[in-house]
C-alpha cells in the first residue's frame, strides 16, 4: 500500500518544499485527494498521478525539475481547474489533447520554463480556460 492509502477520507495534500524526488506509483492509492500540491521539490519525472486523476481539481507541480509531461497524463482529469507547471524545465507546451472534452481547466500557469514557441493547437478543447501565464519562457514569436 502506498504511503497515505489508509488515509481514506483525505481531500488535500501539500508537500511543498519538501525535497521529494519521486512519488511511487501507488502513493495515493485509496485517497480521495482532489487538492494535490507538490511545488518546490526536486521532482524530475512527473508522477503517476493515475488513482487520483478523477478526483483532482488542483494540481501543483511548480518549481521542479520536470522536462516533459506525456500525453495520456491528462487523461481523467476532467475536474481539474488549476494547473501549476510554472519553474520548471518544460521545453514545450503539454500536449492536453487526452483531457476529457468536458474538461473544468480555466487556469494554467506555465510561466518561467524553457519553452520557445506557443502551441496554440495544444490549447484546443480548453473552453473554460480564463487565465493562462506564459511569462519568462523563451519565445521570440507569437503565431
Amino acid at each position: 500500500p502506498g504511503a497515505f492509502s489508509k488515509y481514506t477520507q483525505l481531500t488535500e495534500l501539500r508537500l511543498t518544499e519538501s525535497r521529494v524526488r519521486m512519488v511511487a506509483e501507488d502513493a495515493f492509492t485509496g485517497t480521495m485527494i482532489s487538492i494535490l500540491s507538490l511545488g518546490g521539490n526536486e521532482i524530475e519525472d512527473i508522477p503517476d498521478l493515475s488513482e487520483i486523476a478523477s478526483n483532482l481539481i488542483e494540481l501543483i507541480l511548480a518549481n521542479n525539475k520536470i522536462r516533459f509531461i506525456g500525453v495520456s497524463f491528462f487523461r481523467e482529469m476532467h475536474k481539474l481547474k488549476e494547473l501549476r507547471l510554472d519553474g520548471n524545465q518544460l521545453d514545450q507546451f503539454p500536449d492536453m489533447s487526452e483531457l476529457p472534452a468536458d474538461n473544468m481547466l480555466k487556469s494554467i500557469n506555465i510561466a518561467n520554463n524553457l519553452i520557445k514557441n506557443t502551441e496554440i493547437n495544444a490549447l484546443e478543447g480548453l473552453h473554460r480556460l480564463s487565465n493562462l501565464d506564459f511569462s519568462r519562457n523563451k519565445i521570440t514569436r507569437i503565431p
